[in-house]
């Protein structure tokens, strides 16, 4: 989407990408050295579950914030308000709309995955049983490799309906001429439904470990620090 969109001479693609990187590394700091303490200073309850939803949400906002700039991009693309871009030995055209607008949805994406991933890091560490914790956590980002999988698994979905509906893919070798914004509907779809059964879940489950036990009463985040920073190591996948 980025080659799509007006950029600056001289740059690449992957530069704005980096935004979702850099959002990450500043927040991790930012949350566990000022919001959780804060939050635990003004007593307000909170629990690593809680904070994993509130991060679905934000990763379904990002994702429609893709999509509402695909569907200008290409109506400006469609209307004749476009550029010829060159990057590399390739000539593209490109929206005349500046590849800023992208910011949102990198910032919404780093947001969610510092309360996703990094949470669930702690998460996964604070309810294993004794002893388990390595296989646990484990078991954590095997579900992550499964869901970057099953992502796949979609586009490949989305791409033969595009092509039965449209008679043209919704990801084709000219971005352009296809339907990103299907692929871009089914996944907040798809994150909306998964939200709604975790919220539903994360209401009923019952802390085990002795960190969490009082999650209703107390942010266990904010003292836990070490542990906490010592799990915040993520990648970022891209949008």
């Amino acid at each position: 989407q980025s080659e799509r969109l007006r950029m600056p001479k001289g740059s690449e693609a992957t530069y704005f990408s980096a935004i979702n990187s850099l959002t990450i590394l500043l927040m991790i700091p930012l949350m566990v050295w000022y919001v959780y303490p804060h939050l635990t200073t003004k007593k307000i309850k909170i629990t690593p579950l809680t904070l994993m939803g509130v991060g679905i949400l934000l990763s379904t906002l990002s994702v429609l914030a893709a999509e509402v700039v695909e569907v200008c991009r290409r109506q400006l693309v469609h209307s004749g308000d476009l550029i010829h871009q060159k990057l590399g030995n390739r000539t593209l055209r490109a929206a005349n709309l500046s590849v800023a607008v992208q910011a949102p949805q990198f910032v919404l994406s780093g947001v969610s995955e510092v309360l996703t991933l990094t949470v669930g890091y702690y998460f996964a560490y604070t309810e294993a049983p004794p002893g388990y914790e390595g296989t646990i956590m484990g078991a954590y980002l095997l579900m992550w490799g499964l869901g970057s999988g099953l992502n796949l698994l979609l586009i490949e979905i989305v791409n033969a309906v595009c092509v039965r509906v449209s008679d043209s893919a919704c990801f084709p070798l000219e971005l352009n001429d296809g339907h990103v914004e299907w692929f871009f509907t089914s996944l907040a779809v798809l994150l909306m439904a998964t939200f709604g059964i975790f919220w539903y879940l994360q209401r009923h489950y019952v802390y085990r470990s002795e960190g969490t036990a009082q999650a209703q009463e107390e942010y266990p985040l904010a003292e836990s620090k070490s542990k906490y920073g010592a799990t915040s190591h993520t990648e970022s996948p891209h949008v």
